[in-house]
């Protein structure tokens, strides 16, 4: 739900004061983007978000591609050494 949703992105910032701001700078990214960078900083395996999100594993697997690219990442970076590195 919305509420979970919301108060998840709260605690979230809490403990990753600047993760959303310094994500931000370097794209414009949605709501759904950042939260599915906050698991993937939260070390959340694609099957748990999955689980969380209520999506399937395509689903997840084309919104880390998509992310990759609003993030201008090449091929041959990875997306979780990436975003561990903001």
């Amino acid at each position: 739900s919305e509420k979970s949703y919301s108060d998840f992105d709260k605690m979230f910032i809490e403990v990753y004061h600047d993760f959303y701001n310094n994500l931000n700078a370097m794209a414009s990214l949605f709501q759904k983007d950042l939260r599915l960078a906050s698991y993937i900083i939260m070390n959340i395996s694609i099957n748990e978000i999955t689980t969380i999100s209520g999506v399937s594993l395509r689903t997840v697997e084309s919104q880390r591609y998509r992310l990759s690219k609003k993030l201008n990442l090449k091929k041959d970076q990875n997306l979780n050494s990436f975003l561990l590195s903001i």
